[in-house]
């Protein structure tokens, strides 16, 4: 009986935390695009390294969510300073989400082998609500006036690595940002 309560109380929890936040971008190859998500990460590769990725999902279906990213990054001179610039382009239904931002990381020897990075991010993100969905159904006359909207963020994060290894913590968008101007619905995004 115990065992059940505590599903019960699970499910709850975690109906209750979905039900009030909006997805980002999904990133199935992490290893290969942490800049977009962890802006320490800038420089890390001790050179410019460059980054494309595509992700298609339910494949067939209108409006499946389709992610793309191009990102790069690399340390200036002085070794310890690292900088880079994601693009991301996220479609899912109607909306269309657009990322640019820039990246900083200033990085510390914690150990003879050890790194530890701090990094800033800034940008925007451009939001769009389409009337129809990638131009296949009729326009909907109750969406308009959400075509172009954008808005300013930061994020934070800290990449202690070796050669071997690596470990990060990052908060890429901390700005929560209401794409409803008129109060009408809810459009807000938790990003944090």
């Amino acid at each position: 009986m115990k065992l059940i309560k505590k599903y019960i109380v699970a499910f709850a929890l975690l109906s209750c935390t979905v039900g009030f936040t909006q997805q980002l971008p999904q990133f199935t190859q992490y290893m290969y695009n942490t800049i977009s998500i962890n802006p320490a990460y800038a420089g890390s590769r001790e050179t410019l390294s460059v980054v494309g990725l595509h992700r298609s999902q339910w494949v067939g279906f209108k409006g499946g969510p389709i992610t793309q990213t191009l990102s790069a990054h690399t340390p200036l001179t002085n070794e310890k300073i690292g900088v880079g610039l994601s693009l991301i382009n996220d479609k899912l239904g109607y909306q269309d989400f657009s990322y640019i931002y820039g990246d900083f990381s200033y990085t510390i020897n914690t150990g003879e082998k050890t790194k530890l990075a701090f990094g800033l991010k800034a940008g925007f993100t451009q939001y769009s609500l389409s009337a129809t969905l990638r131009g296949n159904e009729p326009e909907d006359p109750s969406i308009y006036g959400v075509e172009n909207r954008w808005s300013p963020n930061i994020g934070v994060g800290f990449f202690w690595h070796t050669q071997k290894w690596y470990m990060g913590l990052s908060a890429p968008r901390i700005l929560n940002t209401d794409y409803n101007k008129e109060g009408n619905s809810s459009g807000v995004q938790y990003e944090a």
